[in-house]
């Protein structure tokens, strides 16, 4: 079976509002990468998970974020093509 996705490193640009300094511990911020994020969003909207970011371009990155059922921030992003 071909695996549709994996854990990719978030980075953040937010400087002030994501300052670890300024936060308390115990906050997470996963990112999944996928090999095709439309179909991905349109099985997610399917499920009826809470989208908070719509897919769009950022930095050269399909990029989308949704909700678990927990309220958790999760980052998906698109596969980059190979040249």
């Amino acid at each position: 079976m071909e695996q549709l996705w994996r854990f990719t490193k978030v980075e953040s640009i937010n400087s002030a509002e994501d300052n670890p300094q300024e936060l308390p511990a115990g906050r997470y911020r996963p990112g999944l990468s996928v090999l095709n994020l439309d179909e991905f969003h349109e099985r997610m909207i399917e499920n009826h998970i809470t989208c908070i970011q719509e897919p769009e371009e950022t930095f050269g990155t399909l990029i989308a974020q949704y909700l678990d059922p927990d309220g958790l921030s999760i980052s998906v992003s698109e596969e980059r093509k190979s040249s």
